[in-house]
């Protein structure tokens, strides 16, 4: 890793290997750099998910903005049985629910 990252990383009190990781997964600079990192037992409601789906974001970014992992929010779109309408991650067949 260059030392940029770690600086960048240690200036917005990230851990190296988090925003390494956010990089290469393909979250844009800003949002890798800006978003902070997920946070254990927060509570996000049937509600919330729903209205985060008609913003038209990805499951990834959304997850980002409910502040779960997109794994977590997967299982829950797929039990709530929501056809998710954003941009469609790039294994679709991690998730399965998509038509």
């Amino acid at each position: 890793m260059s030392s940029n990252i770690s600086e960048l990383a240690r200036l917005n009190n990230l851990n190296v290997h988090t925003l390494h990781r956010r990089l290469k997964r393909g979250v844009n600079k800003y949002d890798a750099l800006l978003t902070k990192p997920y946070r254990l037992n927060v509570k996000v409601t049937d509600e919330q998910i729903i209205a985060c789906e008609k913003l038209g974001l990805t499951l990834n970014n959304s997850a980002i903005v409910l502040n779960i992992s997109a794994q977590t929010l997967g299982r829950r779109v797929k039990r709530l049985g929501i056809i998710w309408r954003g941009k469609k991650p790039l294994n679709k067949k991690r998730y399965g629910f998509y038509e």
